[in-house]
């Protein structure tokens, strides 16, 4: 679908064709301004915008689920620390990061 100004009247006309003369609602018969397929560029840029927002949630997603694998704790007993942040952690998970911490290896589940 191209899209074509009318210089007589400024509207857009839309048409399948190549090249358009007259305007279908006014009395301009000469050519019109071939402006290009119709929504094709706002079209193409809302799909990359899309994809990008799409990338965006898989790259979040898969930080995600790399914290769900538990990794070896590091610090002194009863005293363990986040092996990516170093911030404390109580409990299976750093709560800084929020990465899943190892406490089988010690003892201490």
């Amino acid at each position: 679908m191209n899209r074509f100004k009318r210089p007589a009247c400024g509207r857009n006309q839309y048409t399948s064709k190549d090249e358009a003369e007259g305007c279908i609602y006014c009395v301009y018969k000469g050519p019109l301004e071939n402006m290009g397929p119709a929504e094709t560029e706002k079209a193409k840029q809302e799909i990359e915008e899309a994809f990008e927002e799409a990338c965006t949630c898989i790259r979040v997603a898969i930080e995600a689920l790399k914290k769900q694998v538990p990794r070896k704790r590091t610090g002194e007993e009863g005293y363990p620390d986040c092996t990516v942040c170093g911030a404390g952690a109580i409990g299976p998970y750093c709560y800084k990061c929020g990465q899943r911490l190892d406490w089988e290896s010690e003892g201490l589940e």
